[in-house]
């Protein structure tokens, strides 16, 4: 796969899109074999992005050095081991069904700074880790993550679990604490784009070009009580995407309906890139708000759409050493299809 970046594009876009950064390079050199245990295979190896950073690893708790991405492969049954997914330093997640390409990827915690502007994700830096369970054993990764400003987690945990025919997934946890006193900043809060629980990032170019070309996710379009019982009814929102600068949802955008935002590749173009979807288990749905961001391109490996879910909820200001946030969620690569919609806006 080619290495992804991104183009240039005016002042909101070109600060919400950072760290998305270059993605799907895989090239590979001085890799060490770090687990091959149970059909899983790990490979530590070099990220030759950009915004490379390394994780020092360890595996059962041995040291086996430092490395800016990690490879995960399954060993299915009557083949090869078959590349499943990636983590990198940098904080980018990659997930892929398998036999299928690698498209998109997921970020973990960024968020808008009232005096250091846009701080885009998480870094990782370090893991341990564990291959556990039986027939259907996961792949278990705890360690320490840091936005580098003012964020950090020391209870990190990434789950890589067993892949299934058309679907890849990994749960991800962790608590944020404060490591200095900070500002969210609250001047973009109607937008919902200022605390981004988690995001994924893929490339659009046109209806013929893309890794991904809708937004979807479910809203609350009615909800009454009487006494004790209550009725709540919800529908599928589908966006479409444009090869443009511009926030995909204009109006104020809702609470979620659902657990999930999907961002979805409907299999039009045949590139068999995985459909991507978060899952927001903490902090609850009813807190998240889905929002996402098109910057205009003419490059195909341009990472130029960010989509995301923000933390309706989150405080203006906290202190250090105080927590700011418990963050759980799942992220999901599955095959490409078309996915119903009870309104196109």
């Amino acid at each position: 796969m080619m290495n992804r970046c991104w183009s240039s594009f005016p002042t909101l876009a070109t600060i919400a899109l950072m760290g998305i950064g270059v993605t799907a390079g895989r090239a590979i050199y001085a890799d060490t074999n770090l687990v091959d245990e149970k059909s899983w295979v790990v490979v530590g190896t070099d990220d030759l992005s950009t915004n490379a950073s390394g994780i020092a690893v360890s595996v059962n708790g041995h040291a086996m050095g430092t490395f800016g991405e990690l490879a995960f492969s399954y060993i299915l049954e009557g083949t090869n081991a078959v590349p499943v997914g990636v983590v990198k330093g940098s904080g980018e997640i990659q997930l892929a069904v398998p036999n299928g390409p690698f498209g998109g990827s997921f970020f973990l915690t960024g968020y808008w700074d009232c005096d250091a502007g846009y701080v885009p994700t998480m870094t990782i830096s370090n893991l341990d880790i564990r291959v556990k369970g039986g027939k259907k054993a996961v792949v278990e990764m705890k360690g320490r993550i840091s936005n580098g400003v003012s964020m950090a987690a020391k209870d990190f945990e990434l789950m890589m679990m067993m892949p299934k025919p058309q679907e890849m997934e990994a749960q991800v946890s962790y608590q944020l604490m404060a490591t200095t006193d900070f500002c969210v900043d609250e001047i973009i809060h109607t937008n919902q784009d200022n605390f981004q629980v988690a995001r994924m990032a893929g490339n659009y170019l046109s209806a013929e070009t893309n890794d991904n070309d809708i937004l979807r996710f479910s809203r609350v379009t009615s909800h009454t009580c009487v006494l004790d019982y209550c009725n709540r009814t919800t529908k599928s929102f589908c966006y479409h995407l444009v090869n443009q600068d511009s926030l995909i949802l204009t109006n104020k955008p809702p609470q979620l309906g659902g657990r999930a935002i999907w961002f979805v590749n409907d299999g039009a173009t045949n590139s068999n890139t995985p459909t991507l979807a978060v899952k927001f288990m903490t902090p609850s749905s009813g807190q998240i708000h889905p929002q996402g961001l098109e910057s205009a391109t003419a490059d195909p490996t341009a990472e130029n759409v960010s989509v995301w879910g923000n933390w309706h909820s989150v405080k203006g200001t906290y202190r250090n050493k105080k927590k700011v946030a418990s963050v759980r969620c799942i992220l999901e690569a599955l095959s490409p299809q078309p996915l119903s919609c009870d309104y196109n806006p």
